[in-house]
């Protein structure tokens, strides 16, 4: 019985196929971040390349990255653009040394927070400069992404469940910000001092903020 996978991507004009030889794996997930660049064949198209018998490849986004980077000379790290000009110019450029699988989130003093697919939360400035050492939070989620607290700490959705607390100078609060075995796996929105996000299986938290816990409003399903 033939269980393959083909999928196909189109990024940056240049046209990829994936093929998965393994379809008990969930195997989209992990290529999430690519999901916006998923079309539905490259009829008509050359293949820039093919990667083979990757199904269930945790090292599946780094072989998928590399290959774009050696193949069109695609950037895969995070960079800054200038676009005050008619051709936009890089204004500066970042490092990870990983993919970055979610959302990038802007705070109100114009820096950025980040969570790296190797599990570290980032803060840099407008200036791509790191505004303190990049602080291991664990694997990132496919959906959810860095929270900003009032006081300015970073929250994150666990791969445990739950949330952690990152504070103003990167150091993770060794206790969780919010106990529960529910992946909070979406984007959260903050309502005065209310977080509002989602979760894995169907439900919205609303969770009143805090300055050491989160504590659920409202009655849940029991775990």
């Amino acid at each position: 019985m033939n269980n393959q996978e083909t999928r196909y991507f189109c990024i940056a004009e240049h046209y990829v196929k994936v093929n998965f030889l393994d379809t008990t794996h969930n195997n989209m997930y992990l290529l999430r971040s690519y999901y916006p660049f998923l079309v539905e064949s490259a009829e008509g198209h050359e293949l820039l390349f093919e990667i083979e018998e990757v199904g269930g490849c945790d090292g599946l986004t780094d072989h998928f990255d590399g290959a774009l980077d050696n193949s069109a000379g695609i950037d895969v790290d995070n960079s800054g653009l200038d676009i005050s000009e008619d051709q936009p110019q890089v204004a500066w450029e970042y490092s990870t040394g990983c993919h970055v699988p979610g959302a990038i989130v802007l705070d109100k003093e114009g820096c950025y927070r980040f969570h790296s697919l190797d599990g570290f939360l980032h803060c840099i400035d407008s200036q791509g400069r790191m505004v303190y050492k990049p602080c291991d939070v664990g694997e990132p989620l496919g959906f959810a992404a860095p929270i900003v607290a009032p006081t300015g700490d970073t929250l994150i959705c666990s791969y445990e469940g739950g949330l952690t607390l990152v504070d103003l100078d990167g150091k993770k609060q060794q206790k969780p910000y919010f106990r529960s075995k529910t992946k909070l796996d979406a984007p959260g929105v903050i309502c005065g001092h209310t977080l509002y996000v989602g979760s894995e299986n169907g439900f919205l938290f609303a969770l009143d903020m805090q300055e050491t816990k989160a504590v659920s409003l409202w009655d849940q399903v029991h775990e």
